[in-house]
């Protein structure tokens, strides 16, 4: 019994939910339940996509990051992914580590969706490596 309230608790709490206003015509005034578990942060950045099917490329190409958590990231793309694929996704990161060495997040996922040219990945893997000159010395960083 302990157990299943716990549970039900952590559902409640975990699952961030709004209230229809009356603003948002031929809807009911229900609870709608946000699917999404973790919050999304608005981000632009440039990044390079691969959409992958086992060691094949599918293809490959330029993007920007819209959205991203510790889940999942929303690009916006031409690149070919395939819905379910796996894709890879290196983001030029929009901050310097320590105001000066350039940082790239390179993520490994599956395609969750796809629609008006942008794609959702979940996020499996994920790795920061630094690229680039060093800003303060000017000497090329080893990648």
């Amino acid at each position: 019994m302990y157990l299943r309230q716990m549970n039900s608790l952590a559902l409640e709490t975990a699952v961030p939910r709004r209230r229809l206003t009356p603003s948002d015509k031929g809807h009911s005034p229900l609870i709608l339940v946000e699917r999404r578990s973790k919050v999304r942060y608005p981000i632009i950045a440039s990044a390079q996509c691969r959409g992958l099917k086992g060691r094949v490329i599918l293809g490959s190409g330029q993007g920007t990051i819209r959205n991203i958590s510790s889940e999942a990231l929303m690009i916006e793309t031409e690149c070919s992914l395939a819905d379910g694929g796996c894709a890879e996704v290196a983001i030029t990161w929009p901050v310097l580590l320590d105001g000066q060495v350039n940082l790239r997040l390179l993520v490994v996922g599956r395609v969750l969706r796809i629609g008006d040219g942008c794609a959702a990945i979940a996020i499996e893997k994920y790795e920061y490596r630094t690229f680039g000159n060093h800003a303060a010395s000017g000497r090329k960083h080893p990648d």
